[in-house]
């Protein structure tokens, strides 16, 4: 779990500065969170489907966006000693943090659990992991949201309406990165096969798009191609096979089988196109490396 680390903060307003609750419901199995002065974030990284909790931090803040236009009125001694100086310290609520985390992350469906908003951690981890325990978590996002549809927490547990509502904002999350990630995966494949046919562009996945396709349960493009001549394979033994058990099988389904045979001919060729201008790619790749 990502629990945040406590540092010295003020405690001006509950509601701002109060213990927050993010979870990346996709993507990567992890994402750096790299940030300093007055955008600190407090954290470093988040794991994907790991409760990660926000809480208020002090930063170190920069000269001009501290002072302003007034720096110029004391430049010399500000700028001869502001690591010293306490009006360089400056504080950022919880609630910030969230915004910028939500705005970063939203397509990756990062969202705050609202109805974790102040517990303490070890509260809210304990109800997060009976919602979505970590044999489920570490699934594809396919299962993941097969799971949140069909959940529903015992109405017996005294926090059975913190449970429900915090299994619809998980969901809510999962298909927010699940319809991002349909259409960039859809792309991504476009654009790969696109380049395997022209010999030019991105020809394979790099390993953080491999794990878009992984979280989608889907063969990675460059990998389409042998499958796809395996499944025609299957299709013209199955549609000779089907003819050949039929009895008197007249004109018009033995022109059928004629086309479907052509077309899958065809298909056939431009695959074996595709195979090859891949597999020239690979040895011109190798012939450039300095291993060789």
């Amino acid at each position: 779990m990502g629990r945040a680390t406590k540092r010295v903060q003020k405690t001006i307003d509950a509601d701002v500065f109060a213990s927050r609750y993010v979870v990346l419901m996709s993507g990567p199995t992890q994402v750096g969170c790299y940030a300093v002065g007055e955008f600190s974030l407090g954290i470093s990284s988040l794991q994907r489907r790991e409760l990660t909790e926000i809480v208020p931090i002090n930063f170190g803040g920069r000269i001009e966006s501290i002072l302003g236009d007034a720096v110029w009125q004391e430049v010399d001694s500000v700028f001869r000693n502001w690591n010293q100086d306490r009006r360089r310290i400056g504080t950022r609520g919880s609630r910030e943090i969230v915004g910028d985390l939500v705005q970063t992350f939203h397509h990756l469906g990062l969202i705050e659990l609202n109805v974790l908003a102040g517990m303490p951690y070890s509260e809210a981890e304990k109800i997060f992991d009976s919602v979505l325990p970590s044999s489920v978590a570490d699934a594809p996002l396919v299962d993941v949201i097969s799971y949140l549809e069909k959940f529903q927490p015992n109405p017996a547990d005294v926090d059975f309406a913190v449970k429900q509502r915090l299994a619809s904002e998980l969901l809510s999350g999962a298909q927010q990165a699940l319809t991002w990630l349909t259409n960039h995966c859809r792309n991504i494949r476009s654009e790969i096969k696109s380049a395997m046919l022209s010999g030019v562009g991105t020809k394979s996945c790099d390993a953080v798009t491999a794990q878009y396709f992984s979280e989608l349960k889907q063969v990675l493009p460059e990998n389409e191609v042998d499958n796809q001549r395996v499944q025609l394979g299957k299709d013209i033994a199955g549609a000779v096979a089907s003819v050949k058990v039929q009895t008197g099988s007249d004109d018009f389904q033995l022109r059928q089988l004629v086309a479907l045979e052509r077309a899958n001919e065809l298909k056939t060729k431009e695959l074996e196109l595709l195979a090859k201008k891949k597999s020239e790619t690979t040895k011109a790749r190798k012939s450039k490396s300095p291993a060789a």
